[in-house]
């Protein structure tokens, strides 16, 4: 007579465990993934503003007089990814405010709920954090902020 083995495998009860140890790391992992998105996103942000702060200066070198819209300027009003909407929110040839919007045209939808950046020509560095226009962080803030 032939001998059988038992057959191996999983029972079912040792499936839906898994499967909860699963969705209980993954219900752990996915905010703490969007928050490090949303930080690293607005990096690209604060990148960005301070290369245009860095061709205000240059402008500025060369014509006596801060450029009062970004076409003046030699950079692009996207940031790299997409992300930010770059502009001159201030300017009047002595002095600028630069801005950053993840909501402005072009953009996509990853950052809608988060705050606009801005830097002045004096160095002050803002996050409107609460998104409601109060400017009430600063770009550290932002760094370390997760929504």
């Amino acid at each position: 007579m032939i001998k059988r083995s038992p057959a191996g495998g999983f029972s079912l009860i040792e499936l839906m465990v898994a499967l909860a140890v699963v969705a209980v790391i993954a219900a752990v992992a996915m905010p703490n993934y969007t928050e490090f998105v949303k930080r690293s996103n607005r990096s690209e942000g604060t990148r960005a503003l301070i290369v245009l702060a860095n061709a205000q200066e240059q402008h500025y070198m060369a014509n006596q007089t801060y450029a009062s819209a970004i076409g003046n300027l030699p950079v692009q009003p996207l940031t790299e990814n997409n992300h930010y909407l770059l502009s001159v929110v201030a300017g009047n040839g002595l002095a600028f405010v630069l801005q950053a919007d993840p909501n402005g045209a072009g953009t996509g939808d990853s950052l809608t709920d988060d705050g606009k950046l801005r830097i002045s020509s004096t160095g002050v560095q803002q996050w409107d954090c609460e998104n409601d226009n109060s400017w009430a962080c600063d770009w550290e803030d932002a760094a370390r902020k997760g929504s």
